[in-house]
């Protein structure tokens, strides 16, 4: 053993399978010296040493993984064919192999089970067993019980090629995951504790979301734990026009572990396959298990078709990731990361009865802004809700600060109406006509398809926020008149013409048309019908201030939101405004900002309303982009959402900075200087576009926004990426 030179630790384990020649027939192990002595082997001192006293290769993890997968298949090899010295040989590159890696000791204790198969023939095998727990399990898992989830060995290559990939292909959002872990990771493991679950399924959250409380995936999945809508309101998370509770990270973990007991329950205490189904539906997995003829191996079934023919590729990663991030995050600085710890999220919850608005409440309690509004990111309006009592999230220590800060925030209230559905009406058209988001009209109705309207259904208006009774007395602000920008013109119908061609002709979308006259979504035509169609730009609407700034109300926007993109107190906006229990603000009505806000840093913006028709190769983003305007402001001025298609000929109505002049419609297309810093930043290995939002502070949206990508975007070393500020 002198002359192999090996690590402490390696030696102490190769301690317990030098034994291994007992269970191919031999009683005794002997070797030869440098020195050409024989000599028997002896049980080791068990040394305790220090991981800063072993040396180590720098290699990385994952090759020295598949060096000792390949030492143990060639140890088998030469155990079938009789040879015991090669056996004996490959077994100890092994274990050498492996404590080289330097698996953290809780993963070394589940591949335990492993290295007993092994030693099972040994009459020693008792002695050797409790031997390898006493030197590699340095965890007390005794307060938590011991998990029942096994780290496979050989590990899979798909494990192997998860833990390449997060190293190679997005290591800097990895380690933020790592570094946003230590907020959550106690409180989720608590709860896993008590529910006598394995803590290792916090990791669940990581693939899900990289533990990000307020996300949504591309197919409607939201919060931490990435619940669908359907499966949220399965396990009762309330979500409505006010409150998603998908991503109150601490009601979402509580519904994430009942899904996973029954899920575990489901599959008969099998975690890759319970863990899977938490991706797939235990439905999908099933159906793909009875294909291979009820297999419940789940190596096994991704691979061998047909079942692996069923299985997603997502789902497929899906376990092996899990592995990949439980035994990274077990040693993160073995594989190339940070240990950054900061202390868990501390919040207490105070039960709040009324509505009010978070950052009034911040300024109350003295809190930074957007304190209340990042502990509470199920609030979807940024309000305690309208109905019933709600549990806030403050910091702890708190509560009488709280309550304190209530008596003299004003209490709001959500001011809005109802709506009977007519023949011929559209969800657009009502959307439109309401000045409210087709969207958030469709999320108060609970309506799942814009087709399913019933002509007298009841619906209900989102409402606004304004002061509740009692809070100033005034009447609605009323809107100063504006220079008109469109005016309503009629067109008779002439032998030959469709929808379409009409639609084109006047500048208009084919939809916008049959709304406009009550057509729903007939295209139905003949000669002599008088269609309502919409006028030119007459004159543009410029709007000017000295100490103030006047903000017209786009579709979508409330006060909260105002108040926020201005940086102003919401209290502050609706006082300016004489808002009152009565007032509601409607599309196209104008706010008085006072002060130097977000949107008016050098005196008061001017805006002109611009018509621009679409021309070929334009998209909404560069459209925005030409005008200085938001691409999300853009389609709410126009109603909009991001799935919107736009056409050439379609014509958008464009709120744009003005220069110091008014200028003819026969200018409206003319490109607007603006005031935005734009940074371009060139892509290094590693880089994704959520590392670089945090970098430069804006969101990942705007980015992909800016720059004109398409949801699949995939960025290259080398590549440049327009940053605006």
């Amino acid at each position: 053993l002198a002359t192999m030179r090996l690590p402490v630790r390696a030696v102490c384990l190769l301690s317990s399978t030098l034994l291994i020649l007992g269970f191919a027939g031999c009683s005794t192990t002997s070797g030869t010296a440098s020195s050409g002595e024989v000599y028997q082997f002896a049980p080791m001192p068990q040394a305790e040493v220090g991981a800063a006293d072993l040396p180590g290769s720098g290699r990385p993890v994952v090759a020295l993984m598949r060096d000792a997968d390949e030492a143990f298949r060639m140890a088998n090899e030469a155990q079938e064919r009789g040879d015991k010295e090669a056996a004996l040989r490959h077994y100890q590159l092994m274990l050498e192999l492996l404590v080289e890696a330097d698996l953290d000791p809780d993963i070394f204790y589940s591949l335990r089970g492993n290295f007993e198969d092994i030693l099972q023939e040994s009459g020693e095998h008792a002695r050797t067993a409790k031997h390898f727990e006493r030197r590699h399990r340095k965890v007390d898992l005794s307060t938590s019980g011991h998990s029942d989830i096994k780290v496979p060995f050989p590990l899979p290559e798909r494990v192997l090629e998860e833990i390449e990939r997060l190293q190679t292909a997005y290591p800097t959002s990895f380690q933020a995951a790592l570094d946003r872990s230590y907020l959550y990771m106690p409180y989720i493991t608590q709860e896993l504790d008590k529910a006598g679950l394995p803590r290792e399924l916090a990791f669940v959250a990581m693939v899900e979301s990289h533990f990000t409380p307020k996300i949504v995936s591309r197919s409607g999945a939201g919060g931490m734990w990435q619940f669908m809508p359907v499966t949220a309101k399965r396990f009762e998370l309330q979500m409505d026009s006010e409150v998603d509770a998908r991503y109150d990270w601490h009601a979402s973990t509580a519904a994430a572990i009942d899904y996973l007991q029954r899920l575990y329950t489901y599959f008969d205490g099998e975690w890759p396959l319970a863990i899977s189904a938490y991706n797939m539906g235990e439905g999908g997995l099933e159906r793909a298990m009875a294909a291979n003829g009820g297999d419940t191996n789940f190596w096994s079934l991704i691979e061998t078709p047909p079942a692996s023919n069923r299985i997603r590729l997502e789902t497929k990663r899906y376990y092996p990731k899990f592995l990949a991030y439980w035994i990274v995050a077990s040693n993160p600085s073995r594989y190339g990361f940070r240990v950054n710890p900061v202390p868990p999220e501390n919040v207490e919850r105070v039960q709040v009865n009324g509505v009010y608005a978070l950052d009034s409440l911040d300024k109350g309690m003295g809190l930074a802004p957007g304190t209340l509004a990042r502990l509470n990111p199920e609030l979807i309006r940024e309000t305690t809700p309208s109905r019933g009592s709600f549990a806030l999230a403050i910091p702890a220590g708190q509560r009488e600060t709280l309550l304190a800060a209530i008596k003299t925030v004003p209490k709001m209230q959500y001011a809005g109406g109802s709506y009977k559905v007519r023949r011929g009406d559209t969800i657009s058209g009502i959307a439109r006509k309401h000045g409210v988001s087709e969207k958030e009209l469709m999320r108060v109705n609970n309506i799942r398809s814009a087709r399913s309207l019933r002509v007298d259904q009841v619906l209900k208006m989102p409402g606004s926020l304004v002061l509740a009774s009692g809070g100033g007395g005034a009447t609605r602000a009323k809107a100063p008149a504006a220079a008109p920008t469109q005016t309503v013109a009629s067109y008779t119908v002439q032998r030959g013409d469709t929808l379409s061609e009409i639609a084109r002709k006047q500048g208009m979308r084919v939809r916008d048309l049959q709304a406009l006259n009550g057509m729903g979504r007939s295209t139905k035509l003949h000669p002599g019908q008088r269609l309502k169609v919409k006028g030119k730009v007459v004159r543009e609407q410029v709007i000017t201030a000295s100490t103030e700034t006047r903000h017209t109300v786009h579709a979508g926007e409330y006060p909260a939101k105002i108040a926020r993109d201005y940086g102003v107190a919401l209290n502050d906006l609706l006082l300016w405004n004489g808002l009152s229990a009565n007032s509601t603000i409607r599309v196209g009505d104008t706010m008085i900002i006072k002060g130097g806000g977000a949107r008016s840093s050098a005196g008061a913006p001017r805006q002109r309303v611009v018509t621009h028709t679409v021309k070929k190769g334009e998209t909404a983003s560069t459209i925005a982009r030409h005008y200085g305007v938001s691409t999300q402001d853009l389609l709410a001025a126009n109603n909009l959402s991001a799935r919107s298609i736009i056409r050439v000929g379609d014509t958008f109505t464009i709120n744009a900075p003005s220069a110091d002049r008014v200028v003819a419609s026969s200018e409206a297309e003319a490109p607007v200087a603006s005031t935005t810093s734009v940074t371009m930043h060139t892509v290094a290995k590693g880089h994704t576009a959520s590392a670089i939002a945090r970098r430069y502070g804006v969101r990942v949206s705007d980015i992909y926004t800016w720059n004109g990508w398409s949801k699949n975007h995939v960025l290259h070393p080398g590549d440049k990426v327009r940053i605006e500020k």
